[in-house]
Formats: structure tokens, sequence, C-alpha cells
């Protein structure tokens, strides 16, 4: 019984450690983080826009806004991105796509401080169409 106690006890202390998928997708990377490389950047700002959006859904207004400063920082590491690094079928319009992701991203952190959920929902959609436009294949 005792064994068993002390399983479940260190169970719940091990997990309690562990971070949700959302949250460590919004964790902000250190200022002096190396560049991700591209395909990395695209899935972090994959996994960012859902759990801005499952924010969304639960009407937190103000985390919505701070995951919608984290798209912003992703947009910008993703403008740095050089067009030699992106697929190919991406190269003759970079950074265009980036820069769209990043008017997306401002307009979702906008309808968020506004709490104007057709605007972020719109947001999301402009978010998810240049997420799929700059999958890495």
């Amino acid at each position: 019984m005792r064994r068993l106690f002390g399983l479940i006890l260190a169970g719940v202390g091990f997990c309690s450690g562990c971070q949700s998928v959302e949250k460590q997708a919004l964790e902000p990377l250190p200022a002096n983080a190396t560049a991700l490389p591209y395909a990395d950047l695209v899935e972090r700002a994959r996994r960012q826009v859902w759990a801005a959006q499952e924010i969304f859904y639960r009407d937190d207004w103000d985390e919505l806004a701070k995951a919608g400063n984290m798209l912003l920082d992703s947009a910008q590491r993703l403008m740095q991105v050089k067009a030699e690094q992106v697929p190919t079928r991406c190269r003759d319009g970079w950074p265009k796509p980036a820069e769209e992701f990043r008017l997306a991203a401002e307009q979702l952190s906008q309808a968020a401080r506004q709490h104007d959920a057709v605007q972020a929902a719109h947001a999301f959609q402009r978010l998810h169409l240049v997420l799929k436009q700059i999958r890495p294949d």
C-alpha cells in the first residue's frame, strides 16, 4: 500500500511539472536564441495558431492578445528567413506570405483587445490559409 501511495505521489509530482502543448507553443523564444530552421519555425507558428484558437473558444481575451503577440514574434522570424531557405513553390513571392501572416497576427491581437469574435475568426482564417501556403512539405 505504501508503494502504491508513493508511486501515485511521484506520478502527480512528475505530471505537475509538465506543460500543456498549448503552453509550450506560446512560450517565447529567448532573445538570443539561434534562428530556427524554416520547417521548425512554420511548425511552431502552426502550433501557436492552434493554441490561440483554443484560447479563443474559451473567450479568454487577455490570453488571446498574448498569443497574438507570440504569433507576431513568429511572423517577424519568418520574415527574416531568406528565400533560398523556403520551399521552391514559395520562393517567387517570398516574404509576402510572411507579411500576410504578420498582418493576420496583428488583426488577431487587435480583435482580442476589442473582444471582437468576428474579426478574430477572420484573422484565424487568414492565419490558417497562409500556413497552408507555406507548409514545408
